[in-house]
């Protein structure tokens, strides 16, 4: 998974359960990207199974196919946390950098 998408996973999460394609969508609008590539963000998803981040489960509640929905655990719903604490940090360093560019002699 490329550096922002675990944020933008946990952050699509956040708000309930959903399904692969709908959360590349929501990654996608969140990150301003044009599109995520799947097989990516599956075996993101996976990982992030193993690790305990979400849990999922077929839904054959839906017309079609069935599908996996993912979900926050707890321990997602902290790693969400901590990335919001780093990217806070971050924007804030980047900012002091930007701002000395600026003022460049």
């Amino acid at each position: 998974m490329t550096p922002l998408i675990e944020p933008a996973l946990l952050l699509a999460l956040r708000d309930g359960t959903a399904h692969g394609y709908d959360l590349a969508d929501q990654i996608a609008d969140h990150l301003g990207l044009k599109r995520i590539d799947h097989g990516n963000l599956y075996r993101g998803l996976r990982r992030l199974e193993d690790e305990g981040i979400v849990v999922s489960q077929w839904n054959d509640g839906e017309p079609g196919r069935s599908k996996r929905t993912y979900a926050l655990t707890g321990a997602g719903e902290e790693l969400l946390d901590v990335w919001a604490q780093t990217l806070q940090f971050t924007k804030e360093r980047l900012s002091t950098l930007l701002d000395s560019y600026e003022r460049k002699p």
